[in-house]
């Protein structure tokens, strides 16, 4: 789920305004909003896009909740064979949240709500996630070693077998890339942005 996330938050980056990847990272509303509580109705206002402090408050943006479940998944899961995945989309995920603003003027009137959703995180969540990047990338985490499974192995075999072909021919000696590497660029990321 998360690979898929990651892939079409990526594709909105680079193919659309930031007007349009902020329109699409809301949740379709009604016109008129149901307080839960009260159970009253009122009509929704709509929030001026582009200001930081309306699309946080915004409840149906999910930027916010998006990019706090991608923090949390880094700081509170463990590291084992059955995580390491987990771990190496979480961060890939959140270094596509935190290089949009690659993909838009500096001086974009509407502000990418990734980004900002991920510098305005509490602190107590954010020291967790650079304890836990730094951790990443000082002890540098071992992948998984293969499972045993006849069953998984051949499906996994023929999955994998275009991507074996093209890595054969069109690729060098790379070393893949480790849970360190990824760590390092949400590292890098979050001291190359200034806090909202």
């Amino acid at each position: 789920g998360v690979f898929l996330v990651r892939v079409f938050l990526k594709h909105m980056l680079e193919t659309l305004e930031p007007e349009d990847v902020v329109c699409h990272l809301r949740l379709p509303s009604p016109a008129i909003a149901t307080d839960a509580h009260t159970g009253a109705t009122a009509p929704r206002v709509p929030s001026v896009p582009g200001s930081a402090a309306s699309d946080m408050a915004d409840p149906s943006l999910i930027a916010h909740p998006l990019t706090e479940s991608l923090l949390r998944a880094v700081a509170e899961c463990r590291v084992d064979d059955g995580t390491y995945a987990l771990h190496m989309e979480a961060l890939a995920a959140l270094t596509v949240c935190m290089s949009a603003q690659m993909f838009c003027d500096l001086s974009a009137a509407v502000s990418l709500p990734t980004v900002t959703c991920t510098l305005s995180t509490t602190p107590p969540l954010a020291e967790r996630v650079v304890l836990r990047l730094l951790d990443h990338y000082i002890n540098r985490p071992p992948r998984p070693a293969p499972r045993d499974g006849r069953v998984l192995r051949t499906v996994g075999a023929v999955l994998w077998l275009p991507w074996h072909v093209y890595s054969y021919f069109f690729r060098g000696q790379e070393r893949p890339v480790e849970l360190a590497d990824r760590a390092l660029h949400v590292l890098l990321l979050l001291t190359q942005h200034l806090p909202p």
